[in-house]
């Protein structure tokens, strides 16, 4: 069983490349502990998304909060259960991070809850 204290890693050395890094990710979500983790993670959100707060549906994924793969491990505290729709934004932001205009992004969050404040007020 996975603990929220189970810090359990993959092995430590760098990847020769990408392949290596998705195929030793395949063969741990096969895993006992992988399934474990999911129902781990997925409680202690009460089944939400972690962006978005909405229920999580088949094809619910976990997040890993640190994308490279030489730092991957099945910490429960590393992981956040999210909707494939708030996945692929955050690995959309992650892989143009270098290029994206901050002032713009807090711009659009400002903008959001505004949005949201004005809904709750109606």
């Amino acid at each position: 069983m996975i603990h929220t204290t189970t810090r359990t890693k993959f092995p430590t050395r760098r990847f020769a490349n990408k392949q290596q890094a998705d195929e030793l990710k395949r063969a741990v979500r096969k895993s006992v502990e992988w399934k474990e983790l999911k129902e781990l993670v997925f409680n202690r959100q009460d089944g939400k998304d972690a962006l978005t707060g909405k229920p999580l549906k088949r094809g619910w994924a976990l997040h890993h909060l640190n994308i490279n793969p030489d730092f991957y491990d099945l910490d429960p505290s590393h992981f956040i259960a999210v909707t494939p729709t708030s996945h692929q934004l955050i690995h959309t932001l992650f892989d143009n991070y270098q290029t994206l205009n901050f002032n713009y992004l807090e711009f659009l969050v400002k903008s959001m809850i505004r949005l949201k404040e004005m809904e709750w007020s109606q």
